[in-house]
């Protein structure tokens, strides 16, 4: 895939806010962008196969519950007394004057920073994919005599492509586990090296391929020949057979 370079000319207050905004949500300006063009346009090459992840409109509600619309719109004002009264900007209280006159035409602006839901099963696959890079990377670690390089990149975690309709989802959650839940914290090194989890190249397919040949033979370690084993770690064959499949 081949990317070439736009040049947009902004203001600095919406350059500064931009930067915020993909600051807060662990992105790069680029990221965000290039999410935002998505989109519009659709991810480059056309959607990947399975994707579920839904477009802004399927997200907007059609209409809004009085009480519910009365709560939010309190909630703003609340909100907009607390922000800079000069600030040209006024978010919250254009968001309390929409709730309040019911104008569901403009309910997208109000969850325009809401992402599609990840599944549960999307976050069991995360799961799944993280553990089986653990055990990999720490097998790789204790072996007597290392396996040969190719094997070891193959065998290396490499993150999620930001550009990618899926992928791009699993990168945000992974992006947040990194950040909050210590069960991974040997993956933070691979994490950080892949431009902070963004691979820029399709990588799920690959995963998956890796897992269906990882978890049989995870299985017979564990139940299989677990008490053999001085630890519960896969020998040379075994991480060649899982690199094979990458």
């Amino acid at each position: 895939m081949v990317r070439r370079p736009i040049t947009i000319r902004v203001e600095d207050s919406q350059r500064a806010a931009l930067e915020a905004y993909a600051e807060a949500h662990d992105q790069s300006a680029s990221d965000v962008i290039r999410d935002l063009i998505a989109e519009l346009v659709g991810p480059p090459g056309g959607a990947e196969p399975g994707t579920d992840r839904r477009r802004l409109d399927d997200l907007t509600p059609a209409t809004i519950a009085p009480s519910e619309r009365y709560l939010m719109a309190l909630m703003h004002d609340v909100l907009d007394l607390l922000n800079d009264p000069t600030h040209p900007d006024r978010h919250h209280r254009k968001a309390a004057e929409i709730l309040r006159d019911g104008f569901a035409g403009e309910y997208g602006n109000l969850v325009g920073a809401l992402r599609a839901e990840l599944s549960r099963a999307e976050a069991s696959l995360l799961w799944d994919i993280l553990d089986m890079f653990r055990v990999l990377k720490g097998s790789m670690s204790r072996l007597e005599a290392p396996i040969d390089p190719a094997s070891i990149e193959d065998l290396t975690f490499h993150g999620f492509d930001g550009n990618d309709t899926r992928e791009v989802s699993l990168l945000t959650y992974l992006r947040y586990l990194i950040k909050t839940d210590r069960r991974w914290t040997d993956l933070e090194d691979d994490f950080d090296a892949a431009d902070g989890g963004n691979s820029h190249v399709p990588m799920l397919p690959t995963y998956e391929r890796m897992l269906e040949v990882f978890r049989p033979i995870w299985r017979e370690v564990v139940h299989g020949r677990g008490q053999r084993r001085a630890r519960l770690d896969l020998n040379a064959d075994e991480l060649r057979k899982v690199a094979a499949a990458a």
